[in-house]
């Protein structure tokens, strides 16, 4: 029995470094797997897409892998290729849009062919997600899109191109995949479809061709019947803030329904009342919830414009004056608005829901906080060090602002807005008390942007500077001479007393 246990032991023994050899050498290495498995079409106003009609693909990349990804860049239309280019200038420029440089994503590991599908990319063609853990999907991604006017309805294979970096055995490796989503253009009926053909933004002082926080606005919107029949009673709402102006405090129920509809399609499904605990705000008799549908802009008049009729083909440009919030942050806005008319041909009341973009461009302002000379006061032939406080009082940030006086330059850097950078320059004072101070930053398109100011001095002529040192000690002088003679004199006159 003692034998049989010691020859299994031994058996064990051998064993196991075999066994751990062969756990050792089929030891698998770790990968990502990147998939779009989820691609969301939001559409404005209709179920389906039309030529001519604006939608919004919103796809979602989930990495089912086990390592994470970094990088992770998707172009919309183009399909991976061994004949491609590694690097189109559409690319290229795309990501130089997004503020970012095509050398960390370019070239690719493979080359890419553009596909020859019929929608008009109206933002950016490419989309990019910095990183992605294992197991984590992606917030939707974004690619705006109008499909052309004399597309021919039919279904198209859209390709979508992603590429991703990864890191394996301490070396950074890229990775792709290609995947596709199927859209469908049906034709235009007979009925009619009202929507925006044309967008324009126009500060209401005609000397300003940009508008920042604060401004007031005309956003004028051209709409177009579109088909073959006649709309009527034409109601066009600035939708995002309805609550603010109906009567009721509410918002209608037409405009409630649609509205949150395509909210809950923009979350993939998600019904808004999970999301807020029953209490969806868009629906009729009850507020609408700031957070989903608040914008940076009051109606300074009506928040509603009509239009009597439009026949088909025809067009008519309307108005509304808004302003916009002092704090708003200067960026695009995506404004949406809701059109309700009645089609002459069918009988039935239709919405067309839309999107408009509104742009606030914040521009930097500066103004003199104050200013100090060392020594101070100042008289002819001194030198002395000028410390200016230079303040940002506009709306939006100054990136690589520098002061120059005279032949000195000071270096501030980047100014947000209200920040005060201190410029010091080294002076010899003389006969001239002005001083022009310059203040320059560099825009968006690498231009100096000067800004000058006057800086007024008080110098003293040097005739000043001798009375002060020679006329005033003279006198100090003289002063406390008396006042010993006026102490002699009474000691005297206490002796004499004495006596």
């Amino acid at each position: 029995m003692k034998k049989s246990i010691l020859i299994l032991a031994i058996l064990c023994l051998l064993v196991a470094p075999v066994s751990l050899v062969m756990t050792s050498d089929t030891t698998e290495a770790n990968y990502p797997m990147i998939q779009v498995n989820r691609v969301n079409i939001v559409t404005t106003g209709s179920l389906v897409i039309r030529p001519g009609d604006t939608f919004c693909m919103c796809p979602e990349v989930n990495n089912y892998g086990d390592v994470g990804v970094t990088n992770v860049l998707m172009i919309f239309g183009y399909e991976i290729s061994d004949q491609g280019n590694d690097s189109p200038q559409e690319i290229e420029e795309a990501l130089e849009k997004l503020g970012l440089n095509p050398n960390d994503f370019l070239p690719l590991s493979q080359g890419v062919v553009k596909s020859d599908v019929p929608f008009e990319i109206l933002e950016n063609r490419v989309a990019v997600i910095p990183d992605l853990e294992p197991g984590r999907r992606s917030l939707p991604l974004h690619f705006l899109l109008m499909a052309d006017e004399d597309a021919e309805p039919r279904k198209y294979d859209v390709p979508l191109a992603v590429f991703y970096e990864y890191e394996n055995e301490g070396y950074v490796q890229q990775g792709s995949t290609q995947e596709r989503k199927v859209v469908e253009l049906v034709p235009r009926s007979g009925n009619t479809f009202v929507d925006v053909v044309q967008v324009d933004a126009v500060h209401t002082d005609s000397n300003k061709n940009i508008i920042e926080p604060g401004d007031t606005f005309t956003l004028s919107l051209k709409l177009k019947c579109q088909g073959t029949s006649t709309a009527e009673n034409i109601r066009i709402y600035l939708a995002y803030d309805l609550e603010l102006d109906n009567e009721s405090g509410v918002i209608p129920e037409v405009i409630g329904n649609l509205l949150k509809d395509a909210l809950e399609e923009a979350l993939g499904g998600i019904s808004l009342d999970e999301i807020i605990g029953g209490a969806s705000g868009l629906v009729a008799g009850t507020e609408t919830p700031s957070d989903l549908v608040e914008m940076p802009f009051v109606p300074v008049e009506d928040f509603i414009q009509y239009v009597d009729v439009l026949r088909p083909g025809g067009e008519k440009t309307i108005e509304f004056i808004l302003q916009a919030s002092s704090t708003a942050e200067p960026r695009s806005y995506a404004v949406p608005i809701s059109i309700l008319y009645y089609d002459t041909a069918t009988g039935e009341e239709l919405v067309t829901n839309d999107v408009v973009g509104i742009k606030l461009a914040g521009e930097p302002r500066f103004e003199i906080a104050g200013k100090n000379t060392d020594p101070s006061p100042l008289h002819e032939g001194d030198d002395y060090t000028l410390e200016v406080q230079i303040q940002n009082i506009g709306t939006a940030e100054a990136k690589s602002v520098r002061a120059h006086l005279d032949n000195g330059t000071s270096f501030l850097g980047s100014m947000i807005p209200g920040d005060v950078g201190i410029a010091m320059f080294e002076l010899e004072a003389d006969d001239q008390d002005s001083h022009i101070l310059t203040v320059e930053y560099l825009n968006e398109e690498g231009e100096w942007i000067p800004t000058v100011k006057d800086i007024q001095l008080n110098i003293r002529p040097k005739e000043q500077l001798n009375i002060y040192y020679y006329v005033v000690p003279i006198a100090i002088g003289v002063l406390i001479g008396i006042i010993v003679i006026f102490w002699r004199r009474r000691g005297r006159r206490t002796e004499a007393w004495d006596e």
